[in-house]
């Protein structure tokens, strides 16, 4: 009998600890929430600061959950800045195109430029538009100088100014 009891008591402690992991394991995995991360990261207008890794921008929560839910990763988008130049109606000097992309929308920064590596100078304030972008000349300078251009904490790739037609 005492043989008997024993079993009983193993069965029921093995029952015991069985269960005990299956509640733990099912509350983990229900803890874990699969996207709900993501699906936080996007709320609050989170999803217009957010992009894939492939470069999809989000118009809604929705569009940022479901891209996350889908194997997609999100990331903060990153401003930039960038430098063209066109021809004037003086070939010694080319037009000096600034263009922002992925900033604040309506939102008015300072800016500054190095030429040749001198400054930073100051140049004119600029203003994104609803979104975040802005394209605008704003200055002719003579050919074959370079320009770094600033704005934000965010810097342009060093451009030689050259637009020889």
């Amino acid at each position: 009998m005492r043989t008997l009891h024993r079993w009983g008591a193993v069965v029921a402690l093995t029952a015991a600890a069985v269960f005990s992991v299956l509640a733990v394991s099912g509350t983990a995995s229900a803890d874990t929430g699969g996207n709900s991360a993501a699906a936080h990261a996007c709320q609050h207008g989170g999803y217009a600061n957010l992009e894939g890794t492939d470069g999809t921008l989000f118009s809604n929560v929705g569009d940022c959950v479901s891209y996350a839910a889908q194997g997609g990763t999100l990331v903060a988008i990153a401003p930039s800045v960038s430098v063209a130049v066109t021809p004037t109606s003086d070939p010694n000097y080319c037009n000096v195109i600034v263009t922002l992309s992925r900033f604040a929308p309506n939102t008015t920064y300072p800016s500054t430029f190095k030429i040749n590596g001198i400054g930073p100078l100051p140049g004119p304030n600029l203003t994104t538009d609803a979104n975040g972008n802005l394209t605008t000349d704003v200055f002719s300078f003579s050919q074959n100088n370079t320009i770094i251009y600033t704005v934000n904490g965010v810097s342009s790739p060093e451009t030689v100014i050259t637009c020889l037609t």
